[in-house]
Formats: structure tokens, sequence, C-alpha cells
């Protein structure tokens, strides 16, 4: 009988066989036995649940495809579609953030009062609101609001993403992949975490998204000028500790300068 090596069964492969009828490409030589197989292998990799891109189905979770109708700013999101002419080009731009040098020619152009100009800023203006929505997501992920789960190839296992591991992965929303730091996640799955609400004061959430908001507009920023301008944002109720709580969840880290900007978060 031929061998069939479980590890490369992947989910395509098995997408690819319900297209086209498993039994089209299992030989008949093959018995009973290479069924089961497969059907082992569409077990694990579904990690014991239909996986589904299209209607983000709770059980296992949120697929990134799907994430936006769960967990962006709906108002900034129809903006978005609008903007670009439908959810799959929304979607496609959002996946794809702009090189840093682009965006510099951008911001260069928009301060021309001309035709062109006030393209480009509207430019800027609209790639920013989808910019800031992946960091709001982001930040969701890195605080705990939300677990992150994916199959890490070759390994057809389902892991948790560490929380620390999404400061540095771009997300690519129309593949439902996520890369960074030397990781590739495939078929990632979004749940929410209820019990993290209790764990932080509403001040220290209202930083946390002050602090996200202003990352997307205006890039990687001291500590210090941070906190001045949290000060001055929210008063007395933003206390060191509560400022260092927030801190840490947006960046990944207690102190220190932050992380230089990636390709999602080009520098001023």
């Amino acid at each position: 009988m031929p061998v069939i090596d479980f590890s490369e069964i992947t989910r395509e492969t098995l997408d690819q066989f319900d297209r086209i009828g498993r039994a089209a490409v299992v030989p008949s030589t093959c018995g009973s036995k290479a069924a089961e197989v497969l059907s082992d292998a569409a077990a694990v990799l579904n990690d014991g649940h239909e996986q589904t891109h299209e209607n983000g189905d709770p059980k296992p979770g949120i697929a990134l495809p799907a994430v936006p109708e769960q967990f962006f700013d709906q108002d900034k999101w129809k903006e978005l579609i609008s903007r670009h002419g439908g959810r799959d080009k929304a979607l496609h731009r959002i996946s794809n953030p702009d090189p840093g040098a682009l965006v510099a020619i951008r911001r260069q152009v928009g301060e021309q009062q001309s035709a062109d100009g006030e393209r480009a800023r509207e430019e800027e203006r609209i790639y920013r609101v989808g910019q800031s929505l992946v960091e709001e997501f982001r930040a969701q992920l890195i605080g705990g609001k939300c677990v992150a789960t994916a199959l890490h190839p070759p390994s057809i296992v389902r892991v948790t993403i560490l929380p620390e591991l999404h400061s540095d992965l771009i997300y690519n929303f129309e593949d439902d992949v996520a890369k960074g730091g030397g990781y590739i996640f495939r078929h990632i799955r979004i749940v929410k975490n209820p019990g993290i609400e209790h764990q932080k004061s509403d001040v220290s959430a209202s930083i946390e998204s002050w602090l996200v908001a202003r990352r997307a507009q205006q890039g990687e920023e001291l500590k210090k000028t941070l906190l001045d301008s949290a000060h001055r944002e929210f008063g007395d109720h933003c206390t060191t500790r509560a400022f260092d709580a927030a801190y840490r969840r947006v960046y990944g880290r207690k102190r220190g300068r932050p992380r230089k900007a990636g390709p999602n978060n080009p520098q001023n």
C-alpha cells in the first residue's frame, strides 16, 4: 500500500480534496485506511471545529478576514469601505501597509497648496484611518482583550500566539496570515477574553486607546513625551501606574524608547 506522509497534509490539501471529492484522490488500492488518515488530519487542522472565514463563527474563533466586522470601529471601517470602493479593496489596503519611503513622499506632496497636495492629504488621512484600525486591533491582542491561535507551519498543531509577539506581526487580513519577528502564522482565529476587563482600570483602558490612536497618527515617540501629553489629556486621572500599564500593553515594554517603526508604523 502506498505510504501517506501525514506531515505533508495541509489545510490547502484538504480544501482541494473537498472541492474535487476525496474519493477522486484516494486510490482504491489504499483502502479505508487512507480515508481514516485524511479524516484524522482534518480533525487536527480544524482543531475540533469547522473553520469558517466568511461568517466568523465564534466557536473556533473569528478568522482574520472576518475581524473588521467584529473588532474594528465600525464607523471607521465603513468609511474605509466607502472610500476604497468595496470591502475586498479595503481589506486589501489594510493588509498591505505602505513602505515608509512612500509615506514620506506622500506627506511632502501633501504640504503643497495645490490639487496634488490636496489629493495627497486625503490619501494620507484615509491611510491613517486604516492603519489606526489595525493598531487598535493589535492593542487588543497585546493587552489580552483578545487571544489569537494559529497554525505555525510545518506543524499542524494549533498554538496560541503570545501577546508580546503581536508587536512585530504584520497582519494579512486577506490571506489569513501574520508574519514578523521570524514567525509565520496561518489560519488565525481570534477569541475574546471576557475576563481581561476586570484586570484593568477604566483610566488605564482609556489611556491605552489614546496611545494606540496617537501612535497611528504620529508614529513612534519617546515615553516621556507621551507621558507629558497624557497628563495634559487626562489631567490628575493619569497616574504613573495607569500610564505605565497602558504603555506596556501598547508597546510591549515598561520603559525606554519604543521599538523602531516597521512597515505598518512608519516614522514621521
